[in-house]
C-alpha cells in the first residue's frame, strides 16, 4: 500500500494533468477521452488515500492468542 504523502503528490499530478488537457488540448480530439481516463484514475487515488488516512486514525486490532496454562502447589515443605 503507498503511503498517504506519496497518494497526495499523486493527486496533485493527476489534478495537474487533467488541468493541462482542459487548457491547452482543447483541439485534440483525444481530449474527451483523456480527461475522463485521469478522472477516473483521480476517484481511484482518492479512494486509496481516504482509505489510508482512516487506516491512521484507526490501526487494525491487534488479535493476541494465548496458550492456557495450569497452576498448581506443592505441599509438604
Amino acid at each position: 500500500m503507498r503511503s498517504a504523502d506519496e497518494l497526495r503528490i499523486r493527486i496533485k499530478v493527476c489534478a495537474g494533468a487533467i488541468q493541462l488537457l482542459q487548457n491547452e488540448c482543447a483541439g485534440d480530439p483525444r481530449q474527451p477521452e483523456a480527461i475522463l481516463h485521469y478522472e477516473k484514475q483521480l476517484r481511484k487515488l482518492e479512494a486509496e488515500l481516504a482509505e489510508a488516512e482512516q487506516q491512521l486514525i484507526e490501526p487494525k486490532p491487534i488479535v493476541i492468542g494465548l496458550k492456557s496454562a495450569s497452576i498448581s502447589g506443592k505441599a509438604g515443605m
